[in-house]
């Protein structure tokens, strides 16, 4: 199968599977909708509990064998409402995993490192267009990109990322950061998008795949209702 934006490759372009081969696709829904909760996960008649036994995925029949919503089973599932994510504790200092390459805009062009201003801008973008009852202030973009936040240690590499057809390079792996000039109540909100993070993903092109994200043990858990 060609490469898929976000999925590192490895000797070209090919990502190679053989039979038997296991593999896991994430569904998330970030709309508090009830109406959009109902369609993609009733248990009778959401389109989850519609899926076939077998599902044709790059030319090949991939076997559906299990559909999971707890993290006790699989390390990225979960759920969350708006209010339990902005309800958990606050922290000063955050580390999360980049489990794909995350991409952001840059002002000459594509930019790949996780700088925790753009991180904090790209959560708080879908948070502000899916959670009308809790928006956050914009000012919390500026602020966090103006130094609000420090980078406290990363250990990152290098990864091959195809992007619009187009070969370029992002990083995976952990980085932690900390709070410097925030006031209490953008901690919370700095906190909230961190839990937040495990659902939305980081930096543009998420829904292909890219910026799959989520905190580390020691700040938050995503086990919550």
């Amino acid at each position: 199968a060609r490469g898929w934006s976000g999925l590192p490759t490895r000797g070209g372009h090919w990502v190679q599977f053989s039979a038997g081969q296991p593999a896991w696709l994430l569904f998330c829904l970030l709309s508090d909708s009830e109406e959009m909760e109902t369609a993609l996960l009733h248990p009778r008649c959401g389109f989850l509990a519609a899926l076939p036994d077998r599902i044709p995925i790059g030319g090949k029949d991939w076997r559906v064998k299990a559909l999971v919503e707890s993290p006790q089973v699989h390390p990225w599932a979960g759920q969350a409402s708006y209010p339990t994510l902005f309800s958990g504790p606050l922290a000063d200092a955050w580390e999360v995993e980049l489990a794909t390459p995350p991409m952001f805009n840059g002002k000459a062009g594509p930019f790949p490192f996780p700088l925790p201003g753009s991180l904090v801008e790209s959560w708080l973008r879908r948070w502000n267009t899916f959670c009308a009852a809790e928006p956050f202030d914009d000012v919390l973009a500026d602020e966090t990109r103006a130094g609000g936040l420090a980078v406290q240690r990363y250990a990152l590499q290098a990864e091959a990322v195809i992007e619009a057809n187009h070969d370029s390079v992002g990083c995976t792996g952990r980085l932690a950061f900390a709070a410097r000039r925030l006031d209490q109540r953008q901690r919370k909100q700095v906190s909230s998008l961190v839990r937040f993070s495990f659902f939305c993903g980081s930096g543009r092109h998420t829904a292909q795949g890219m910026g799959l994200t989520r905190p580390l043990p020691g700040f938050a858990t995503m086990g919550g209702g």
